[in-house]
């Protein structure tokens, strides 16, 4: 296989949607082994680009994976760090998990797209309209506005130094049935199970109430 020319390859590191880092690379099986070796990469195939997480140090971990090629890379990765990124970095320094983090800088993103403001002019009125768009507009259950308020007060009370999200009001909780199988069903849920191991782990499941988590 020939080996792509070098100097015709430019790499361009950009920040994506769902905060990432993508970066689209030639053919070539050595650069593909070199984006092999980063942990947390995605190969997408529509888009024919890689991504990794964008986390501390990545975009200096890649310039030096890539270090005999040129590679570009997108402003939003660099310069000042602004409310959000600080906000990410803090909830990673606090061990929250990759999904919360997520969901705090989208509730929080979502918040500013709406007012169309600054992290650092958002008062109590902003939340509280941001809040009933979620819960009128949106539909969102009790446990997803708990969640936004959670990013919102993490971003504006802990990142910001705010007082005024410390006198929002949780929503109520909703009131749902659950959903319970009948003695009928689980018998034949465990009467399809033939192998005694597997059933003798269903059974201890259900007899012992034991939860996923």
């Amino acid at each position: 296989m020939v080996r792509v020319n070098e100097m015709a390859i430019r790499i361009r590191l950009q920040k994506t949607d769902d905060d990432r880092i993508s970066l689209a690379l030639p053919y070539d099986r050595d650069l593909i082994e070199r984006i092999r070796t980063v942990t947390g990469r995605r190969w997408h195939q529509d888009e024919k680009v890689w991504t990794v997480p964008r986390e501390a140090g990545m975009v200096e971990c890649l310039q030096q994976l890539f270090a005999d090629l040129a590679v570009e890379v997108d402003p939003a990765l660099m310069g000042v760090v602004g409310p959000l990124e600080r906000m990410r970095r803090e909830l990673v320094t606090r061990k929250y998990s990759r999904r919360t983090v997520k969901a705090y800088v989208r509730f929080n993103e979502r918040l500013l797209e709406m007012v169309g403001k600054r992290p650092e002019d958002v008062d109590n009125e902003d939340v509280s309209r941001y809040l009933a768009y979620l819960a009128e507009g949106r539909r969102c259950s009790a446990s997803t506005l708990n969640s936004a308020m959670s990013a919102i007060k993490f971003m504006y009370g802990r990142v910001l130094g705010r007082r005024f999200v410390y006198t929002l009001k949780r929503p109520r909780k909703d009131r749902r049935l659950p959903v319970v199988l009948s003695c009928g069903e689980v018998s034949r849920i465990l009467g399809m199970v033939s192998y005694p191991k597997h059933r003798a782990i269903l059974m201890l499941t259900y007899g012992a109430g034991v939860r996923v988590g």
